[in-house]
């Protein structure tokens, strides 16, 4: 019994490690992709004053 235990609280630790890693890959990408539309954004900014001028 203690051993069927064991296996499954290894299995729920890799799992949620796995939701972890998981967790963090969209982290990741999705701060890139905010990073990269702030840019945008900017530069949109910075040409439409410089057509304002």
């Amino acid at each position: 019994m203690m051993g069927n235990f064991q296996s499954n609280f290894q299995t729920a630790t890799q799992i949620a490690t796995q939701m972890k890693n998981a967790s963090d890959t969209i982290q990741g990408a999705t701060n890139r992709s905010i990073t990269k539309a702030s840019r945008t954004t900017l530069s949109v900014n910075a040409q439409a004053q410089e057509v304002n001028q």
